[in-house]
């Protein structure tokens, strides 16, 4: 091989070297947001390790009181498209972050109003406590993701089946739950108990505080079903369900709605309600 040629094919070597490194590095500069960590993890297993995905609102916050803070809101910045729920944060920040496409994951889904909203619409933001509704959602976000990101279809497709087999356990755990009650901190999992005919009992409602009234009516529903056992939430204070767990003679379980690991901690919640409401039996 004469040394042109040579000189030629080690210059095309270096350049499609570089090509790729510079892909690589622009892969790995893209965020993604996700307005709680719940979808967090589900969204990173779709585009895979190479691209950031970021919770607006960081694992183990409180929505309801959340405020970035200079260094967070530095990071959300880099974000090239966000999938938003509802919550009444995400306007606060549209504003500070107007370069960033964003994608409503209500989109396809019918809400549910709950009682004493401060969110807009009146409804219900926690839509990801349903898997059902889950699949519904992660078609949403395959598509908006799949013109930005075209090789996504087959774990997109692995994705999915995760979340029908997770149907299917919760599924065997709660399909015979119609007419259960349960007791919760806060109405976290209004989706979910609306899919298998449960009722939840909030302590909070909205974010407003319980009356004395509502507590009443809520213990006295509760004694009638025999609970045993309360929900507390990971990123709630804890004191007044431990009250209606003495009052009741019960214990507490903290659920994590907020978990970024969806489909173990949907699992884990499922497995408990479905021990809480066995207990009422006996």
């Amino acid at each position: 091989m004469g040394f042109p040629m040579l000189f030629l094919r080690n210059m095309m070597v270096r350049v499609s070297f570089l090509l790729l490194t510079l892909c690589s590095s622009l892969m790995a500069s893209e965020t993604i947001l996700v307005s709680v960590s719940a979808y967090q993890g589900l969204v990173q297993e779709l585009v895979g390790p190479d691209i950031q995905v970021t919770s607006v609102v960081p694992a183990g916050a409180d929505l309801h009181t959340f405020e970035p803070t200079p260094r967070h809101m530095q990071e959300l910045t880099k974000g090239t498209i966000w999938f938003t729920i509802g919550e009444p944060f995400e306007e606060n920040l549209r504003a500070a972050l107007p370069a960033i496409l964003t994608v409503d994951l209500r989109k396809g889904i019918e809400l549910i109003q709950e009682e004493g909203s401060s969110h807009s619409s009146g409804a219900d933001p926690h839509i990801w406590t349903n898997p059902k509704l889950m699949l519904t959602q992660l078609k949403t976000i395959y598509e908006a993701l799949s013109s930005l990101y075209p090789s996504l279809e087959e774990r997109y497709r692995a994705l999915c089946r995760k979340i029908v087999a997770l149907i299917e356990e919760i599924d065997g755990l709660l399909k015979k739950a119609k007419g259960s009650v349960i007791v919760i901190a806060h109405g976290a999992y209004t989706y979910l108990c609306h899919e298998y005919g449960i009722e939840q009992l909030s302590l909070e409602y909205g974010e407003k505080e319980p009356t004395l009234a509502k507590i009443q009516l809520l213990l006295s529903k509760a004694k009638e079903h025999r609970v045993k056992t309360v929900f507390s939430l990971k990123q709630h204070s804890k004191n007044g369900i431990e009250r209606v767990a003495q009052l009741l003679g019960g214990s507490v379980v903290e659920l994590d709605p907020l978990s970024p690991d969806y489909i173990n901690d949907m699992k884990k919640t499922a497995m408990a309600i479905h021990e809480a409401i066995c207990e009422q039996s006996n």
